[in-house]
């Protein structure tokens, strides 16, 4: 009995591409709805330059690069912690923002840790599928699970 073939798993640009989507269509919302000081400090262009595009692809990059040498995931969140202290100072130097405002710091760690999470999940899911093939199979972008037995 022959197996239909896996499905391909999208590129990474168009996951990438759709999680920052997502974020922006958040922070529109947030904006329309009245709660734009939730998530912009100092600007809009601020926010979805700095801590969306520059920041959240290095983390995805971080997230990705983490997971290709099999640690663990806490390292993500380790590595994340310094990395959004990092952008606060960014929006500090550049923009005039708060540099220690506990609110914006949580904003900027939520943003940067989901993005390396996704990174992350993408190649784990990836590594897993490949090197065990005979045990794991795909189950989405993110997931995949033990192949039955008589598969």
């Amino acid at each position: 009995m022959a197996r239909e073939p896996a499905a391909k798993p999208a590129p990474d640009s168009v996951v990438l591409i759709g999680a920052l989507a997502l974020l922006q269509l958040l922070t529109f919302a947030s904006v329309q709805l009245g709660y734009a000081g939730l998530l912009i400090e100092v600007s809009y262009a601020d926010l979805l330059v700095i801590t969306f595009l520059i920041a959240g692809w290095a983390a995805w990059m971080t997230g990705r690069a983490i997971a290709s040498t099999w640690r663990p995931y806490w390292h993500v969140v380790a590595y994340m912690i310094p990395f959004a202290l990092v952008v606060r100072w960014v929006h500090f130097a550049l923009f005039k923002g708060t540099m220690f405002s506990l609110h914006y710091f949580l904003v900027d760690l939520f943003v940067v840790l989901a993005l390396a999470t996704l990174g992350y999940r993408q190649v784990r899911v990836a590594q897993m599928t490949t090197q065990y093939r005979w045990l794991y199979e795909r189950t989405g972008l993110f997931g995949w699970r033990r192949k039955e037995e008589g598969a």
